[in-house]
């Protein structure tokens, strides 16, 4: 059983996804709406399932080396990038 509170990875995938929400509802006000929307379905969808993703086995870790897996899943955020 995969536990978030002493695996280290699943501690900063927590973090992560924590401290992400935190600034987005920090900033929200001030984002226009298409920015607004495409962050809050960045953090429920590629955020929620990545950190759910450690929670599963799929840690990102090979022979005690941390792999790409690892990585938060930004590709969405290049999105805001584009315009």
């Amino acid at each position: 059983m995969a536990d978030e509170m002493n695996d280290p990875e699943m501690s900063y995938r927590r973090g992560f996804a924590q401290g992400a929400f935190a600034v987005f509802e920090t900033i929200e006000h001030a984002l226009p709406v298409r920015e607004r929307s495409i962050m809050y379905g960045w953090l429920q969808g590629e955020v929620a399932k990545w950190r759910k993703e450690a929670l599963r086995g799929k840690a990102g870790r090979e022979g005690g080396k941390v792999t790409p897996a690892c990585l938060p899943p930004i590709e969405r955020l290049r999105e805001l990038r584009a315009d």
